[in-house]
């Protein structure tokens, strides 16, 4: 199968959250029960520490990202919960996708963390953007009712693979032939963002 190979190039700003603007983490939309602490990381580097003992306290700390229509894209990161209470309670990442005037368009969330003192990977990878996708919001969170502390870290999204040929079949019976002529249908991924939607390309060869 033909692939479309894409740029793996981090789109999320300050995933690790080194950088700073003034006071605050740059990038990040932070309510009062997140914050950005030194030497919480994964490798002694600075993370961001979710922290609540209230369990009708349901927040999210949230980064925007560019996203483009009829692309794919991959999410990794690490979480580490310090304390985790509540039922079954778990932090992780969400991927929400919006319009250009600010429409929830989407969504998809990572694989929860719930094993207390050791740091974790999570992952996910969306579906083709909708063609109405404008934009994208990470959230870190920690599920609803949980309260105790998590520390977020090295968190990266990219574009991926996308295939752009969706179905191949040709005019052989069973697509098995010894000669003669052979026509060959190649159907485009309208996921593509290469081609428009709906092609179907078609070539005729000769079979020795």
């Amino acid at each position: 199968m033909l692939t479309l190979l894409i740029c793996a190039a981090n789109l999320v700003a300050n995933g690790g959250f080194e950088e700073w603007v003034g006071t605050k983490p740059a990038g990040w939309q932070l309510p009062p029960t997140f914050a950005v602490a030194k030497n919480v990381g994964r490798n002694g580097s600075c993370g961001l520490v979710w922290t609540s003992d209230k369990a009708s306290e349901y927040t999210l700390a949230r980064a925007r990202v560019a996203l483009r229509p009829g692309y794919r894209y991959q999410l990794s990161g690490w979480v580490k919960p310090v304390t985790l209470a509540g039922e079954e309670p778990f932090a992780a990442y969400y991927l929400d996708y919006y319009s250009k005037d600010g429409k929830y368009v989407g969504g998809v969330g990572s694989v929860g963390a719930d094993k207390v003192g050791v740091w974790q990977q999570v992952t996910l990878e969306t579906r083709s953007m909708p063609a109405d996708t404008a934009y994208g919001e990470v959230l870190a969170y920690a599920r609803q009712g949980a309260i105790g502390s998590a520390v977020f870290d090295d968190l990266v999204i990219t574009e991926t693979v996308i295939d752009s040929i969706e179905n191949v079949w040709t005019s052989a019976y069973r697509d098995a032939a010894t000669g003669g002529i052979v026509r060959v249908i190649a159907e485009v991924n309208p996921s593509a963002p290469a081609f428009l939607p709906g092609i179907v390309a078609t070539r005729t060869m000769r079979v020795a």
